[in-house]
C-alpha cells in the first residue's frame, strides 16, 4: 500500500514529534511505501528524520486553517478562501503516486478532505490533534468539525476530549500520542554536572513560547508567591524551555504602537523587576537529544497553559521520564490528581504556588508520583502499541478497497 502524510512544517513540537514517531515505528513495515508531503519546508534535524523515514519527501504550498486552544485563528475571510480553493494540482500528485490512504496530521489540512473524497477513491484518515473553539458565529468551528466527520473514513484523536467534539463516535479510535521508551536508555544527564547544579537543588521545569496562552505568567506569578510565602526545604531552581528570540526594545515599542503586545519582553521585564534572574534559566528551542538530557535532571514538570489543556506532548514526555506533574485544566486523561500530580486552575498563581511547595519539601511524594506518570504514560502511549493500532488501522482500511 502507498500511505501520504501531509503536514505543516517539519519541526519537533507536539504533532511533528509525534508523526516523526510514528513514521519511525513504521520504518521497518514493509508492507507500505511512505509518501511525506509538508506545507513549510525546514532544514533542520527533525527533516534529516522525516526523510529518513519515508520513501518520498516533498513540499508543497497548501494553506493552513487555524482554529485552536493555543491560539491559532483563522479571519472569516480567509477562512472563506481556503474552503473555496482549486486544490486540483496536489491531488493529482496524489492519483499519480498511486496513494491508497492519506493520512493528514493536523486539522489546519481537514480542507483536503472533501475534494480528496469527492474526485478519488483514496481513503482518509484524520488526525485531530486539537480541540476546535467557537469564535464569531462558529462558522469555521462547524465547518471543520462537519467536515472531519462526513469525509474521513477513520478519525484519530489523541485523547477524550478532542473526540468529544464529533457526535459520531463511530469513526473515531482514541490513541494518544507515542513515547518511544527505548531512548531512555541513551540518556546523557549531563545537565547538573555541567551547570554545577548540586542533585539536592530542585529543578522546576515548563516549556513553550512566550504567548500568552503558555502561561508564563502565571508561572512567573507562582514562583514569586512560592519565594515570598512559603519556608522550602530545599534550594530551587526554575527552567523554561523552547521560548522565542526576545526582542529589542526598538521592535517592542513599534509593535506597541502597531497595537500588538510583546510577551517576550513582557515575561523578561516582570523576572527582572521581582529580581528572579537568580532563581530561573531561559533555553531557546531544543532539539530533542538536547531537550531529553535536561528533562531527566528535573524533578517537577509545570504546564500552567491557559488552555487548559493538560494531555499535551510535554506532559507525555515528563511522565515518562518518571516526573510528577503540575497541569492547568480538568481532564484526568493523563495526570490522576493526587496520584501522578495535581490539576490546578488556571486563573490561581497561589494555588500552582502551594502544589510546587509540597512536591519541593516532600522528595518521597515527588518518587511516588514520578514512578505512577511513568507507569500511566507507558500503558498508554508505548510506540510497540502505537505501531500495532496505527497498522490496523490502515490494514483494515486498505482491505475495505
Amino acid at each position: 500500500m502507498n500511505i501520504a502524510y501531509i503536514m505543516h512544517g517539519t519541526g519537533w513540537g507536539g504533532s511533528g514529534g509525534s508523526l516523526l514517531l510514528l513514521l519511525k515505528s513504521l520504518k521497518n513495515y514493509s508492507k507500505a511505501r511512505k509518501f511525506f508531503y509538508t506545507t513549510i519546508d525546514r532544514e533542520n534535524q527533525a527533516k534529516v528524520l522525516f526523510i529518513e523515514y519515508t520513501d518520498l519527501y516533498k513540499e508543497y504550498q497548501l494553506p493552513s486553517l487555524k482554529n485552536d486552544l493555543a491560539g491559532g485563528q483563522t479571519s472569516l475571510k480567509a477562512f472563506r478562501k481556503i474552503i473555496n480553493g482549486n486544490y486540483s494540482d496536489f491531488i493529482e500528485e496524489l492519483v499519480q503516486q498511486h496513494i491508497d490512504i492519506i493520512h493528514i496530521n493536523s486539522t489546519v489540512l481537514c480542507y483536503l478532505l472533501k475534494p480528496i473524497k469527492e474526485i478519488t477513491n483514496i481513503k482518509t484518515v484524520m488526525h485531530v490533534r486539537e480541540i476546535m473553539p467557537r469564535y464569531d458565529n462558529g462558522e469555521v468551528q462547524n465547518y471543520m468539525l462537519n467536515t472531519i466527520q462526513v469525509y474521513s473514513d477513520v478519525i484519530i484523536c489523541i485523547s477524550n476530549n478532542e473526540a468529544n467534539q464529533f457526535f459520531n463516535k463511530e469513526k473515531i479510535i482514541i490513541l494518544p500520542n507515542p513515547f518511544d521508551f527505548n531512548v531512555l536508555k541513551e540518556i546523557k544527564s549531563s545537565y547538573r554536572k555541567n551547570n554545577s547544579i548540586s542533585k539536592d537543588v530542585v529543578l522546576i521545569a515548563m516549556g513553550g513560547t512566550f504567548t500568552r496562552l503558555k502561561g508564563h505568567k502565571l508561572f512567573l506569578e507562582a514562583i514569586k508567591w512560592l519565594l515570598d510565602n512559603y519556608k522550602i526545604s530545599y534550594e530551587v531552581k526554575f527552567l523554561i524551555f523552547g521560548v522565542n528570540k526576545i526582542n529589542p526594545l526598538w521592535k517592542v515599542i513599534i509593535k506597541k504602537i502597531l497595537g500588538k503586545k510583546d510577551y517576550g519582553y513582557k515575561f523578561i521585564s516582570y523576572i527582572r523587576k521581582n529580581d528572579l534572574n537568580h532563581y530561573i534559566s531561559i533555553y531557546p528551542v531544543l532539539y530533542t537529544n538536547d531537550y531529553y538530557d535536561i528533562l531527566n535532571d528535573i524533578d517537577i514538570y509545570v504546564r500552567p497553559a491557559l488552555s487548559k489543556d493538560p494531555w499535551g506532548r510535554d506532559i507525555i514526555e515528563a511522565m515518562a521520564f518518571g516526573k510528577p506533574i503540575l497541569a492547568t485544566g480538568t481532564s484526568d486523561f493523563f495526570i490522576n490528581n493526587g496520584i501522578n500530580g495535581f490539576l490546578i486552575d488556571s486563573n490561581n498563581p497561589e494555588q500552582l504556588a502551594e502544589k510546587m511547595q509540597l512536591l519541593i519539601n516532600n522528595k518521597n511524594i515527588r518518587k511516588e508520583f514520578g514512578l505512577k506518570g511513568k507507569e500511566i504514560c507507558k500503558n498508554m502511549c508505548d510506540l510497540n502499541r502505537y505501531q500495532q493500532v496505527i497498522i490496523k488501522i490502515y490494514e483494515g482500511l486498505t482491505n475495505k478497497v
